[in-house]
């Protein structure tokens, strides 16, 4: 979403020229994001099911990973919108939470370089079946509260009713 279309009080917390907006589940996940104070960026495992594949990547961790963004797949769409910051409005029906994070493309792609190559190579620890490993990492089996991205729509294209 454009910076220009957010409310000015909203407006003035970052300097991008855009803003990613996610929609919240509950009233509780707006005070979690509210209540973040996680700067760190990192990468987690996830398993993502479709009609006729299934695919096994890793996606960028935010918030105390509860916000997992589809990286790889997102970056023509997304990343390449930002300089320095990644400002994230989560939005529910009534309010809203900004939080900012900083943001280094570069150091996104080497951990992300990173940990595609360690995809799965961590699992013996945990005495799981590789079955298993991959039923823990699938979408539909994390805590209620987690977001996932694995697409977007730019709204900055589409025209506000006159």
């Amino acid at each position: 979403m454009n910076r220009s279309d957010l409310p000015h009080e909203l407006a003035q917390q970052f300097t991008e020229r855009r803003c990613l907006v996610v929609a919240a589940k509950t009233p509780w996940d707006l005070a979690a994001a509210a209540g973040s104070a996680d700067t760190s960026i990192g990468y987690v495992e996830l398993a993502l099911q479709s009609d006729d594949t299934n695919q096994f990547k890793a996606v960028l961790a935010l918030d105390h990973k509860t916000l997992l963004i589809d990286f790889d797949g997102l970056r023509e769409c997304l990343y390449q919108a930002f300089e320095t910051e990644f400002p994230i409005i989560y939005a529910s029906q009534d309010s809203c939470v900004m939080v900012v994070h900083p943001y280094y493309p570069h150091e996104l792609e080497t951990l992300l370089a990173n940990a595609n190559a360690c995809l799965g190579t961590d699992w013996n620890d945990a005495g799981l079946s590789f079955e298993d490993e991959i039923r823990r990492r699938l979408r539909g089996n994390l805590p209620r509260n987690v977001v996932v991205v694995t697409s977007c729509i730019d709204l900055s294209d589409i025209a506000t009713p006159s």
